[in-house]
């Protein structure tokens, strides 16, 4: 398999005529049909049905498009590698539903690219905001947080925006409360414990982080009292002056207590009783492969979260 046939393949696959390919790259249409026979041959199954008036893709041709454009996207990155001087950058940009999942992967791209001259942006973003900055290209991945129970329906939607969802690691709705909380030292609570006390959420997080599944399953609408915030210095003030209550995602692998010391947030974290999962990873552009910087952040925010 030779790189003139894959891109003889992808240029037939996108006008649905060979002649045309031939007059556009000025071949003979005998060499460009000669071409794709013998990659057909060599493959061992057919990637066009010949039609009176061109050809359409066979199924098995339509996934070999798939592969196809990631090749001709990888060279087409690789014949982008330049020798790092002054003038050379790096912009990187996510968005994400809580940004403080991101610190991690930040610190450890900083350190891989200290000699560059570069940009990064960190946005904290409710759902639809991140799709819609990825969808426009103006963050170059989507950090999101999904119940299990929509992730179909949501595959479904990032699709007809043409994104993709691609799982880093499931994560378990617990209970964070501050230090001095009646319920502090109990191993597992149960969310009929929960409902004397006030629920704090940060504003976003309810309309657009906690699904209505999610919603339905936390059972936050039977909370005597629910207060929404924006600010997260009040929101941690309320839980720890009204003996408040919160939801907190965090995934099985990631302690995050050493988070809570570090700024003297005497915060801990509650297993429910009855478990209620989280799905969370990153969303990209399906038609476009991730570059170097996109897959460092993202193998960095996996390990993170599951090593």
């Amino acid at each position: 398999m030779t790189l003139d046939q894959i891109y003889y393949f992808t240029e037939i696959a996108k006008t649905g005529s060979m002649s045309q390919v031939a007059r556009n790259l000025h071949i003979s249409q005998p060499n460009i049909s000669m071409t794709i026979g013998v990659l057909e041959k060599e493959l061992g199954y057919t990637l066009f049905n010949r039609m009176p008036k061109g050809v359409e893709l066979t199924r098995q041709g339509a996934e070999f498009l798939h592969h196809a454009e990631l090749i001709i996207s990888n060279i087409e990155e690789m014949r982008n590698i330049r020798q790092t001087n002054k003038d050379s950058s790096i912009d990187f940009s996510v968005s994400a539903q809580f940004s403080s999942a991101c610190v991690y992967p930040l610190i450890e791209m900083l350190h891989l690219f200290e000699k560059e001259k570069k940009t990064f942006s960190i946005r904290q973003n409710p759902f639809f905001d991140v799709v819609e900055d990825v969808k426009s290209g103006h963050s170059n991945l989507g950090i999101l947080n999904i119940s299990a129970e929509q992730e179909n329906f949501i595959k479904i939607l990032l699709a007809k925006n043409g994104l993709e969802f691609v799982l880093i690691t499931d994560t378990q709705m617990s209970i964070g409360l501050a230090e001095g909380h009646p319920l502090y030292d109990c191993p597992q609570i149960a969310l009929s414990d929960l409902k004397a006390y006030p629920l704090v959420l940060v504003e976003h997080s309810v309309k657009d982080y906690l699904s209505v599944e999610t919603i339905k399953q936390l059972e936050t609408e039977s909370f005597k009292t629910k207060i929404f915030v924006q600010d997260m210095l009040l929101f941690y003030q309320l839980l720890d002056t009204v003996h408040g209550v919160t939801f907190v995602a965090i995934s099985k692998n990631h302690d995050i207590t050493h988070i809570f010391d570090k700024y003297h947030m005497n915060l801990k974290l509650i297993p429910l009783a009855e478990p209620v999962i989280i799905k969370m990873g990153y969303i990209k552009q399906k038609s476009r492969p991730l570059n170097f910087a996109e897959q460092h952040f993202v193998d960095s925010l996996y390990h993170f979260l599951n090593d």
